[in-house]
């Protein structure tokens, strides 16, 4: 959420609690690449953003990263697109956005 707020450097990690962090993406310098690398197209993805939650061909803090935050909080499914969807989003309720998050992001979320 906070490189997609823009959000850089040190100020990327500095008081993140470790949790389950990845071992390859503990610095700054790594985890902006990879988050990088999650919100633009790719050719194995037919030109999917990975982190596109809604599928409006953005990824924005306060759509996308709202509900991975939401998710991550462990809110039902319910309460993680509340609000949370941009204006004619192709995935615009939870139906939509569930099985996208299963298997694009590897969370599993109850109803």
């Amino acid at each position: 959420l906070r490189r997609l707020l823009g959000y850089s450097g040190a100020a990327l990690i500095n008081g993140a609690a470790p949790f389950r962090a990845c071992a390859q993406r503990v610095t700054d310098a790594a985890i902006g690449s990879f988050i990088d690398a999650q919100t633009q197209p790719t050719a194995l993805s037919a030109g999917a953003k990975p982190l596109d939650i809604d599928g409006d061909d953005q990824v924005l803090a306060t759509t996308d990263g709202l509900m991975l935050l939401r998710a991550a909080l462990g809110l039902p499914g319910s309460a993680i697109i509340a609000g949370a969807t941009a204006a004619g989003a192709p995935r615009a309720t939870w139906a939509q956005v569930q099985p996208y998050l299963k298997n694009q992001c590897g969370l599993m979320i109850a109803p």
